[in-house]
């Protein structure tokens, strides 16, 4: 669908991928043609909305959450927003 193809190809390989590669991404030029999808960082915002929302539905307190890799970069801030306790593990 087309969220997950804005998410996951656009934001996170397109932009994010790169930049955690050390590959260059196409210089931003004054007066140029915009470099930056805004599109696409909205998607990746509210994928990683819904991801949170099903974790949230099966956490517990007490429970330690794991989130792995640059896909969901933004899924800690959404659960801590939802559950300010709890225990979260971020890994690149």
């Amino acid at each position: 669908d087309e969220l997950v193809d804005k998410y996951y190809n656009g934001f996170s390989n397109d932009v994010l991928w790169p930049l955690f590669h050390y590959v260059p991404l196409p210089m931003y030029k004054a007066g140029g043609e915009k470099k930056f999808d805004n599109n696409l960082w909205e998607a990746y915002k509210l994928a990683n909305i819904k991801f949170a929302e099903v974790v949230s539905s099966a956490y517990k307190d007490g429970d330690f959450i794991w989130v792995h890799d640059y896909h969901l970069m933004r899924l800690p801030y959404e659960l801590r927003a939802r559950h300010p306790s709890c225990k979260i593990g971020w890994f690149l």
